[in-house]
């Protein structure tokens, strides 16, 4: 009796249980679209619970414009903006949706721009500006006057 049959049985067992293990892909949602027919914003979510976990900004043009996580309905951890040629605009952490830990800019060129520190949503610390050119233009202590913030 040949043992091709049994053989092959366990392999497809064996398949089936390895692919029943693994997480469901996550579920994505658009919102919004450009007359490029393009996507504005595309929410990424959990597909256990249906909670939102990223969300995704695009220029007309697909490029990405900013993105971060989402904890239910507050911005979570590092968010990262992007000028529409795909440098970096913005470097920013939330903590329960507030802005807290490093805060960073940059000019359209890619040079820094500004660096420094946010608790609660405020500036804390020494901040240092840079110019266009790269060079350190000031540098300013939270400590001793706070930072004009809106």
């Amino acid at each position: 009796m040949s043992k091709r049959p049994l053989l092959t049985f366990i392999v497809a067992i064996t398949l089936w249980a390895c692919e029943s293990g693994k997480a469901p892909a996550p579920k994505t949602r658009t919102v919004g679209v450009w007359p490029t027919g393009k996507p504005k914003l595309v929410i990424t979510y959990d597909p256990e619970d249906s909670t939102q976990t990223l969300e995704k900004y695009l220029y007309d043009d697909g490029a990405v414009k900013a993105e971060g996580q989402k904890s239910d309905t507050l911005r979570t951890g590092t968010w990262y903006s992007y000028y529409q040629n795909g440098k970096p605009w913005s470097m920013h952490t939330y903590r329960s949706g507030l802005l807290e830990g490093p805060y960073k800019t940059w000019h359209a060129n890619g040079n820094l721009y500004q660096d420094g520190q946010l608790e609660a949503g405020k500036p804390v610390g020494k901040w240092k500006f840079f110019r266009e050119d790269g060079s350190l233009d000031s540098l300013h202590d939270c400590s001793i006057t706070p930072l004009p913030w809106n």
